[in-house]
């Protein structure tokens, strides 16, 4: 499931229009433009465990019976008000960051400079619209999926009776930055690679398993 989230995205049909190249006509061609689900990576795992370790961490060096005392009992890791916290702060950094790093004006803009145009839409404002919204969409699934990931093993834990420790270990957060590291490595031989022109995996194509 990790791995589906990680590498998923929505493809945007492209087409491209006929264009003159000094006294030939060149034809059209089609493309795609690939949405992933899980713009944001881990990010918003990691901002939402810090912020939620904040005020526990205050509370060592000021102490208990006081209210941020019992502030900081109500988010221990585990309890019911903190995994509600913990899902509303992933799904927020998820639109946050994707909001700040996603651009559909510059890409809109680049599309028209290049004569790709998607079925039906328009260029310019109309591209831009679709792209903003279609982002939106699949990002709520990808942060309603970030935060099931994060939260599983907790909900685990406590269904099964397994000790925190052990199931913090196995957390959410490591299991994505691990699958994360994995398939940025993958990517990067791969690339490698082809840049080296390595006639075995140029025959035998992609890495196996991907």
């Amino acid at each position: 499931a990790t791995i589906l989230i990680i590498q998923g995205n929505r493809r945007i049909p492209l087409q491209y229009a006929r264009r003159m190249v000094g006294n030939r006509e060149a034809q059209g061609g089609t493309s795609y433009i690939p949405l992933k689900i899980n713009y944001a990576g881990v990010i918003p795992v990691i901002f939402a465990s810090s912020l939620l370790m904040f005020p526990a961490t205050l509370a060592q060096f000021i102490g208990r019976g006081n209210f941020l005392g019992d502030v900081a009992a109500w988010l221990s890791p585990g309890s019911v008000f903190y995994m509600i916290l913990y899902v509303a702060l992933i799904i927020f950094f998820t639109y946050f960051w994707t909001a700040t790093q996603f651009r559909p004006e510059q890409i809109a803009s680049d599309m028209k400079k290049n004569g790709a145009f998607i079925p039906g839409i328009r260029q310019g404002k109309p591209t831009q619209d679709y792209l903003e919204q279609a982002m939106n969409r699949i990002t709520l699934l990808g942060a309603v999926c970030l935060a099931l990931i994060a939260i599983l093993p907790t909900l685990i834990g406590r269904f099964l009776a397994i000790p925190q420790t052990i199931s913090y270990f196995f957390g959410g957060t490591a299991l994505l930055i691990l699958v994360g590291v994995v398939l940025d490595t993958m990517k990067q031989v791969e690339s490698h690679l082809l840049m080296k022109r390595y006639d075995g995996f140029m025959k035998k194509g992609r890495i196996k398993g991907r």
